[in-house]
């Protein structure tokens, strides 16, 4: 009887001390759950794409400082911005005044010999629109103009329109006013561009600007300053 009490009470501590073994090594294991995804210093979930402290999750793409993500287009460095005027394609900026569209056909010419001349060549279909206007009052000439169907020297000899004095000019000469006339074309056609001596400026250079319209808006100088 004495024997099974003993036996009895062993047991019941060996049973005990197996229990608390079991519960502390749950305690320790509990810690590494998989569930565990919100710590504050806890940035390498792979779900955990809101920690403060981490910018390089592969869904985390909303960083301040994460600026080469496919989608992202507005960082600073690149080129499609406001700032950014000097792309081949870009040439609708508010300051970009030097895409390759044309800009400006502004030259100047002897006005004080009646035949020196520039040839400008268009090239298009339809009706063309020529203005030649002055543009200051330092250079101011009376230009006269004309187009031919000559496309090389000496440019003069098939004269197709004329054009003189049928508007005020932006900065008038002495006397008289600047050409703006029509000319139909079809496929090339040279505009002629010279000035009269009666109405030069103390330069014996008048500066003037070619203005396009209708079946074209820009031409190539092919001749400068040549006597017709």
């Amino acid at each position: 009887m004495r024997l099974f009490r003993s036996s009895s009470l062993v047991l019941l501590i060996l049973l005990m001390v197996a229990a608390a073994c079991v519960n502390r090594g749950g305690g320790r294991g509990g810690g590494g759950g998989s569930s565990d995804d919100d710590d504050a210093v806890d940035d390498d979930d792979a779900t955990d794409d809101d920690d403060a402290v981490d910018d390089d999750d592969a869904v985390d793409d909303d960083d301040a400082t994460d600026d080469d993500d496919a989608v992202d287009d507005d960082d600073a460095v690149d080129d499609d911005d406001a700032v950014d005027d000097d792309d081949a394609v870009d040439d609708d900026d508010a300051t970009d005044d030097d895409d390759a569209v044309g800009g400006p056909m502004i030259d100047d010419v002897a006005c004080d010999d009646n035949t020196t001349a520039d040839i400008w060549l268009v090239s298009g279909s339809g009706t063309l629109n020529i203005l030649v206007d002055t543009v200051s009052a330092a250079t101011t000439f009376d230009p006269y103009s004309f187009t031919s169907t000559d496309t090389s020297a000496p440019y003069n000899t098939n004269v197709v329109d004329t054009g003189d004095d049928e508007v005020a000019c932006t900065f008038p000469p002495p006397m008289f006013e600047c050409p703006s006339y029509s000319s139909s074309i079809s496929g090339s056609l040279v505009v002629a561009v010279q000035g009269y001596s009666s109405n030069c400026n103390n330069t014996g250079i008048g500066t003037y600007e070619l203005i396009l319209g209708g079946a074209a808006t820009t031409a190539t100088l092919i001749a400068d300053d040549i006597t017709l």
